[in-house]
């Protein structure tokens, strides 16, 4: 009977332990997708962390496909400093990973107009060949308290 609970707490913890792996995996992809987005701009690590059947939902509600998204993160003449990701929460069922948090930095335009970036995001990620791809995401704008 001892040997039997003993298994039984042992696969639990196991279980878990597998489920918080694949939790820290899926933020760190998150992580680098709005580093390579946001910071550098990186054509080639935004193409090895997006899926080819991704859809991109922007806070203006422009939606873009996966080449749409990376030539237009990558040319995109709005610079971001202080990029931060707030109140990460990832849901993981089976192959999919739900991740919602807020996206806080500072954003400065073409002119050199600075101004906050604040954005609710919710990002669908999908287990590809054992590899974490966004599949989709979608932003919306948090509004400034004056």
């Amino acid at each position: 009977m001892k040997s039997i609970i003993f298994a039984f707490l042992l696969s639990l913890i196991c279980v878990t332990g597998f489920s918080q792996t694949d939790e820290s995996k899926v933020l760190q992809k998150v992580k680098d997708l709005n580093d390579a987005v946001f910071v550098r701009k990186d054509g080639n690590a935004i193409q090895g962390l997006v899926s080819d059947k991704a859809t991109y939902g922007h806070s203006d509600a422009k939606i873009e496909d996966k080449a749409t998204m990376v030539q237009n993160a990558v040319t995109n003449k709005i610079t971001y400093r202080n990029v931060e990701m707030l109140s990460p929460s990832v849901v993981i069922e089976s192959n999919t990973a739900v991740v919602r948090y807020v996206l806080n930095g500072v954003q400065t335009d073409s002119t050199g107009k600075e101004g906050p970036l604040t954005l609710a995001v919710l990002q669908v990620w999908m287990k590809e060949k054992k590899e974490w791809k966004l599949l989709a995401r979608q932003a919306v704008k948090i509004p400034q308290k004056n």
